[in-house]
This record gives C-alpha cells, structure tokens and sequence, in this order.
C-alpha cells in the first residue's frame, strides 16, 4: 500500500503519517524509482498500533519508547505503559472535574447576585488555583507504585536486613485488633498489596476494594 490507501485505511491523513515518520516511529521504504513510500503488512500493523496509542492520548515520546520495547520483544512492558497513561488520564481528569466545580460554583454565585462579584470569583479561582500546585508538588518519594510489583515477593524472600521479618505477625496482629465479625463488611482503601484484607476475607468477612485510578468500589474475594 501506499501512503494514501494507508491513510484511507486507518483514518489519518497523509500528513499525520508523515510527521510519525519524521519522528522515527516508522521507516516505510521508498521505491527507488519515484521514491513513494509503500507500506508492508508490519508497517501497516506498527501504524495502526500508532494510532490507537495516540488516541488514548499517549505522547509521541512515550509511544516510540512502547515501539522500541515491542521491537526488543518486550511486549508484555507495553502494559506498564499503558498504566503511566492511565494515570495520566485520570490526573487530567481530576483537574478538569475540580475546574468545572469552580466554575459551577461562579455561575452560582452570578446567579444569586444581580451582578458577578469579583472578588468572590477571586477567591474561588485563587483557592483552586493553590490547591493545584500543592496537588501537582506531590511525589511518590518512597516509590510505593513501582515496589507494588514484587512487594509479596520480597516478603517472602525476607531479604538481609530482615525488614519483614515481623510481617505476618504485624497482620494477624491487626487483624485480632480489628475483631471483625462474619457478618460485617471491610473496605481496603490503598492499605498495600491487599494482604490485610486477604486475612479478612478467608476469616468470612466480605472485603470491598477502591480502585485508586477510576474511584470504583468492587466486592470480591481478595488474594
């Protein structure tokens, strides 16, 4: 194919497909001749792959870093990739919903007063505004979201300087604590790895857990 049937094809323009190229997520060969692109079935499935990452809104930069991990047949890190977007997305989400809470509350405002109160609106755009950069100045210090993945693993491996050594016993410690009764229902709101609730569970309490990227509650069994 060539570049408009490409473009046809996967509903783009021709100069979308031009500028990914300029960028270096694709090289479809040019025929010697009249120096056309033309695009093979593996370029075709490499543009297409563009496309939807770029639809879910993934940065350029971040999609040809998913490539090169897919050409060094690292696909299962794309998932990863596809998490740090998620994240993203749920980051612009939030700011977006607290944009349209300021804004309700000014249209509020306007319309309980015969005219806009300046300094009312001031101060409610001066609060979100503070608000945003001390959301924005919030870093993950201890790396918790990248030591989730092997947490349980390190535990059990207990390494050299002994720091989970008191782990299990800190659970069932908590757990007597807590003293939950079968009948009862617990919510696990980002307490770790979902150890503590797992205690919870196998001792008949039913567990509730919050996604921390949609704000969800699902009752399941927890592991």
């Amino acid at each position: 194919m060539q570049i408009k049937e490409m473009a046809e094809r996967l509903g783009i323009t021709p100069r979308a497909i031009r500028y990914y190229e300029e960028k270096g997520l694709i090289a479809p060969p040019k025929e010697p001749d009249n120096r056309y692109r033309t695009f093979s079935e593996e370029e075709a499935w490499r543009l297409q792959t563009i496309v939807t990452l770029r639809r879910i809104g993934m940065p350029v930069s971040e999609i040809k870093k998913v490539l090169a991990e897919v050409d060094r047949g690292h696909e299962h890190v794309v998932t990863r990739y596809l998490e740090l977007q998620r994240a993203a997305t749920f980051t612009e989400w939030v700011r977006l919903k607290h944009q349209l809470e300021i804004i309700e509350q000014m249209i509020q405002n306007g319309e309980q007063n015969s005219a806009p109160s300046w300094d009312d609106w001031y101060r409610l755009t001066r609060h979100w505004q503070e608000r945003e950069q001390w959301r924005l100045k919030w870093r993950d210090l201890w790396a918790f979201d990248q030591q989730a993945e092997t947490f349980d693993q390190r535990v059990e491996r207990n390494d050299p300087l002994d720091l989970y050594a008191e782990y299990d016993h800190a659970l069932q410690t908590l757990t007597e604590w807590i003293d939950a009764r079968p009948e009862e229902t617990g919510l696990d709101l980002g307490a770790g790895t979902g150890n503590l609730a797992g205690r919870f569970f196998a001792n008949g309490i039913r567990m509730s857990r919050n996604d921390d990227q949609t704000g969800q509650f699902f009752s399941h069994p927890l592991s």
